[in-house]
């Protein structure tokens, strides 16, 4: 897409010097003459010289990665060529760049590109963050030699969706000490001693709770009892969505700090056929549930769905959540997970309260001040004297060393 621009002022000072050395050349003649036909040339080549490059000059972007993650880099590399045979005009190009957090202000950039010279540049844009990235050369403006025209040529400039890291965790939340701290194949899914199916041969260690000793006497083989298996009620995951609004605090880091838990434990739940449902709220109410069974592209679904969970400071808590869910759905009968960053009390006493069931919070400390955190070892271990299943992650890098515990 191209755009027009006439420097009014300048397009009228031009006509004027043309006005006037064209009314010298007629009355006066001789050097005015030659005067008024060079400046005419001149005005002439210069447009020329812009339509030429308009339709010469090669633009070539390129980026490094196409999916980039959390705490790459992509890299963005930017060629200009002129390939007629007559110097390019003025150009003045301007770059477009957008992050989460930030927006890098860009004045533009002015060259000039002789008969078959290129223009490289090569940069990297980290991305330290989950979120929407917009890079690459948003215009390229063609000005002839006067400055009166500029024909602005807009660029296609690239939009990166970097999404959260996959971190593998095995066997989490340890000392919940329920049939969710580890991982197995048959996880999220339960032996219904009703639904007798067949038999199998027994092997050295197993439990001859099922031995068939009918098959046993009329054989002289031990063989196990084989039956059909039934869901269990799985895992759900409540993330706490509430923005900060303390401005001393990385909010995007503790934020993608909590998105990251929660995707280790998605990954970890459908590897281990543990139906899992996801509840959170914010500007957008999101609820990602997935059932045993189902194969792993689920998981490549919900993990691009996290770049549209988004937090505010309007989000309401995750008990506040789980109760409003109570009470329309009923009481849940399998394991429920609050991911917060926030000292919550309320979230605290419950869990407190609850000791005996299976609810655990996992609290993000990655943007606690270092008092937050020391006063919460003590706290955090008188409730755990009581019972209350809390876990504590203290950044991004340690995440699958934290959730072990």
């Amino acid at each position: 897409m191209k755009s027009l621009v006439i420097a009014w002022g300048k397009a009228g000072m031009l006509l004027f010097g043309g006005a006037v050395l064209w009314l010298a050349g007629v009355y006066l003649g001789g050097i005015f003459m030659f005067l008024f036909l060079f400046y005419t040339g001149l005005l002439g080549f210069s447009l020329v010289q812009v339509l030429v490059s308009l339709s010469v000059i090669k633009i070539y972007q390129s980026f490094s990665t196409e999916h980039p993650i959390k705490g790459e880099g992509i890299g963005f590399s930017l060629v200009l060529a002129n390939e007629s045979l007559l110097p390019g005009c003025r150009l003045k190009m301007k770059y477009r760049h957008v992050q989460p957090g930030v927006t890098v202000r860009d004045d533009g950039r002015e060259l000039y590109l002789g008969i078959g010279k290129e223009y490289k540049s090569r940069f990297e844009v980290h991305c330290p963050y989950r979120g929407i990235y917009t890079i690459g050369l948003e215009y390229l403006e063609f000005s002839d030699l006067t400055g009166f025209l500029h024909v602005r040529k807009s660029v296609e400039y690239r939009t990166f969706y970097v999404l959260p890291r996959v971190i593998r965790i095995v066997s989490p939340l340890k000392s919940i000490g329920n049939r969710y701290s580890a991982c197995s194949s048959n996880i999220g899914t339960e032996q219904d001693f009703g639904q007798f199916e067949s038999f199998k041969p027994y092997r050295e260690g197993e439990s001859v709770r099922h031995i068939s000793w009918k098959k046993f006497i009329t054989t002289g083989q031990p063989l196990l009892k084989e039956y059909g298996k039934t869901s269990e009620p799985g895992m759900r995951i409540y993330l706490d969505t509430r923005r900060t609004r303390d401005s001393f605090r990385n909010f995007l880091e503790m934020e993608d700090c909590s998105i990251e838990i929660l995707v280790a434990f998605v990954k970890y739940c459908i590897d281990a056929s543990i139906p899992v449902s996801v509840r959170g709220a914010g500007r957008h109410d999101f609820d990602f549930r997935y059932a045993s069974g189902e194969d792993a592209q689920l998981f490549h679904v919900f993990h691009k769905h996290t770049r549209e969970i988004d937090f505010s400071p309007h989000s309401v808590s995750p008990l506040a959540l789980f109760e409003s869910d109570t009470e329309l759905e009923g009481e849940w009968g399998g394991s429920v997970v609050f991911i917060t960053c926030h000292n919550d009390m309320e979230i605290y006493d419950f869990i407190e309260r609850n000791a005996r069931g299976l609810f655990a919070v996992i609290v993000n400390q990655s943007g606690f001040t270092d008092t937050e955190i020391r006063q919460n070892v003590r706290y955090f271990e008188y409730l755990r004297d009581r019972g209350a299943k809390i876990f504590t992650v203290t950044g991004a890098d340690t995440i699958a060393e934290d959730l072990a515990r």
